[in-house]
């Protein structure tokens, strides 16, 4: 009974000194932390990467400028198009935003910053990059496009 009530206090001690181990302010959300520092979440290399060796089915989170708005694609299942210049260089790269499984990004404009998460397809031209949406089927990893605070998924 005594080395129960010995133990009991032991591990009592052992966590109350890990817990003031801790730094004692709060840890920012991850969504809130990508915000304040666009530079830490932004990872284009990955793209360049796959760029120079064309390679594809890459999940890819970039950000960039809009460059170009282009005409939605309306066969089969709907597409928004755009073209992102991405930050810290000259590489563009197709977005290509299912806009039957995701909500549209109406307010997008040429200039607009955006970051997004998806998968990355090679293409001489820069390359594309789509699954910028959830997965109803559960396949398939999510992704996102973020513009002015929102979240399109």
């Amino acid at each position: 009974m005594i080395k129960l009530g010995l133990m009991a206090v032991l591990m009592s001690s052992c966590l109350l000194a890990c817990k003031q181990e801790q730094p004692s302010t709060p840890a920012q959300p991850d969504s809130l932390h990508k915000q304040q520092n666009p530079s830490t979440s932004c990872q284009n290399q990955a793209i360049l990467e796959s760029f120079a060796s064309q390679r594809s089915d890459v999940q890819v989170l970039g950000c960039g400028t809009v460059k170009a708005i282009l005409a939605d694609d309306l066969k089969g299942s709907r597409h928004q198009k755009f073209i992102v210049k991405l930050d810290g260089g000259k590489q563009t790269v197709l977005i290509a935003h299912n806009i039957d499984l995701a909500p549209r990004l109406d307010a997008l404009q040429k200039g607009d910053a955006v970051r997004f998460y998806g998968e990355y397809e090679y293409s001489d031209k820069g390359g594309v990059v789509h699954w910028t949406h959830h997965d109803p089927a559960g396949r398939h990893q999510g992704g996102y496009i973020e513009h002015q605070g929102k979240r399109y998924e």
